[in-house]
């Protein structure tokens, strides 16, 4: 079995450059995971809030399509946890038991 060698498909073959795609920082995304972490561990309210305000921002930037795999999905997970520690005793108050003396 010979092979026949085409010389025009010498000209087909090019050598594969990738493109450079050059990411720029997300700040509000930082920020935003920055105030979710802060929600839960101070346990402070107004932190929970602007890291939601933030999250919905952030899913209604013009990044929308990345922007689950950024870290707003993670944000919005961590705010909900922060209001879970949050409002769930004052949702759920804990009965008190008296101690016998």
């Amino acid at each position: 079995m010979t092979q026949s060698k085409d010389p025009r498909r010498e000209d087909l073959i090019r050598e594969f450059t990738p493109i450079e795609i050059e990411e720029e920082l997300d700040y509000t995304n930082i920020f935003v995971s920055t105030m979710s972490f802060s929600s839960i561990i101070f346990k402070n309210k107004w932190f929970a809030w602007l890291s939601l305000v933030g999250t919905i921002s952030g899913f209604l930037d013009e990044k929308s399509q990345s922007s689950m795999f950024r870290g707003n999905l993670t944000n919005i997970m961590m705010t909900g946890v922060a209001f879970i520690v949050m409002y769930m005793p004052i949702i759920f108050p804990q009965k008190n038991i008296p101690s016998s003396n």
